[in-house]
């Protein structure tokens, strides 16, 4: 994958960016993979459901690395985009795994 990563980053962009939507935990918008890439985003997040703590209900407030991570991910192997980022609701899910919930997720 970080090969992969290597040929788009060094290969010159000649179109234009590539929208795709980051529909997770949030993300977090401070790291310098994200600088000038994110485009809009938005929470469904619903504060009267909250089992995690530390959450505000904004999507550059993330519960968790997940949708950090795969966010980046996606900026390394394509460095020419615009996200969109949706915060779902994180729940607790079967053995100790976060989840997110339906109504969030709809």
């Amino acid at each position: 994958m970080k090969d992969f990563a290597k040929f788009f980053q060094n290969a010159k962009p000649r179109a234009k960016p590539i929208s795709i939507a980051v529909i997770d935990d949030g993300i977090n918008t401070k790291l310098d993979t994200f600088a000038d890439k994110i485009h809009c985003g938005d929470s469904f997040y619903d504060p009267t459901l909250d089992s995690f703590h530390g959450r505000r209900g904004v999507y550059y407030v993330p519960s968790g690395r997940h949708g950090t991570l795969m966010a980046q991910l996606i900026c390394n192997v394509c460095p020419v985009i615009k996200l969109f980022v949706a915060q779902l609701q994180v729940a607790p899910g079967r053995d100790q795994q976060r989840s997110f919930t339906t109504r969030s997720a709809t």
